[in-house]
């Protein structure tokens, strides 16, 4: 991993609790940063930092989609 091209966040991204209010208010963050497009690009503008259990799961409840 030390060579990896890969910046350091996506290299030992952050462990967010999946059923807490921060979690939540980034989901939201990163929902608007990616212009509403849905879970999937949520999830990959997400991912890109942080890593939450059951992420996919999350994003679906919290996005509405």
């Amino acid at each position: 991993m030390i060579n990896s091209d890969l910046q350091f966040d996506a290299r030992r991204p952050i462990l967010l609790p999946k059923n807490r209010r921060l979690t939540k208010l980034i989901i939201e963050a990163c929902h608007r940063r990616v212009l509403h497009s849905g879970v999937r690009a949520t999830l990959a503008e997400l991912q890109s930092r942080y890593w939450v259990p059951m992420g996919r799961q999350v994003v679906k409840r919290i996005v509405g989609a």
